[in-house]
């Protein structure tokens, strides 16, 4: 129980008690008791709805991209990163909920999982474009308040690859080797580099490796 806090005395000698109640995260009742005597029972409600006040989200991006694992705090429930990144997502309520749904951009509906009655813990794949809705109930009160938010995947660039030698179509005898000098970029780094190259025009091309970069992608030249 708090602890009162003496107010001060009205005239006639009664005495004013003042209880402080702190971080209230959900309805509560409450009554006051002066020795034997008790006064009848009273309700604090929390008023609104349930609203969110906080984000942790961690993306991990697909396992080709090679990319670290990044994690932040922010403000709202907006997901944006690489497409096939998967997002976990903590959500921190201003109150006491009794369960959390979220319903991704294909529809389907996933209940999160509480971490402490306000704290909630889910996540997607961001693999389309959409919105996300979190459907929170509030303890004790039957009340559901729905909060929506956007979900924009990040397609990969196509690398870049600028043939420097030779720089133009070239007439060679027979057996003639062709010196090839070949710069590709890419924005996540490349793995390999390979020619593809045939002699006849009906001909299937085949596959010349250039390069390869297992352990570091990087670019290429």
């Amino acid at each position: 129980a708090p602890e009162p806090a003496a107010e001060g005395a009205e005239p006639g000698g009664a005495r004013r008690w003042r209880f402080d109640l702190v971080q209230l995260s959900r309805a509560t009742d409450y009554r006051v008791r002066v020795a034997s005597v008790e006064s009848p029972r009273y309700r604090i409600a929390i008023g609104g709805d349930p609203a969110p006040v906080g984000f942790r989200i961690e993306y991990r991006t697909p396992a080709y991209a090679r990319l670290p694992v990044q994690s932040g705090a922010a403000a709202g429930g907006d997901l944006s990163a690489l497409r096939g990144t998967r997002a976990a997502v903590e959500v921190t309520f201003d109150r006491d909920l009794d369960a959390l749904e979220a319903r991704l951009p294909d529809g389907r509906t996933e209940r999160w999982t509480a971490l402490t009655p306000r704290r909630w813990r889910g996540g997607l794949t961001i693999d389309r474009e959409g919105d996300y809705e979190l459907a929170a109930r509030g303890a004790g009160t039957g009340t559901t308040a729905r909060h929506r938010y956007r979900v924009t995947p990040i397609a990969d660039a196509p690398p870049v690859i600028a043939v420097r030698v030779p720089e133009r179509d070239v007439d060679l005898p027979a057996g003639q080797q062709v010196p090839v000098d070949v710069l590709a970029q890419d924005d996540l780094g490349l793995s390999e580099l390979k020619l593809q190259v045939r002699k006849q025009a009906d001909a299937p091309w085949s596959d010349v490796p250039l390069a390869r970069f297992d352990a570091r992608p990087r670019e290429a030249g």
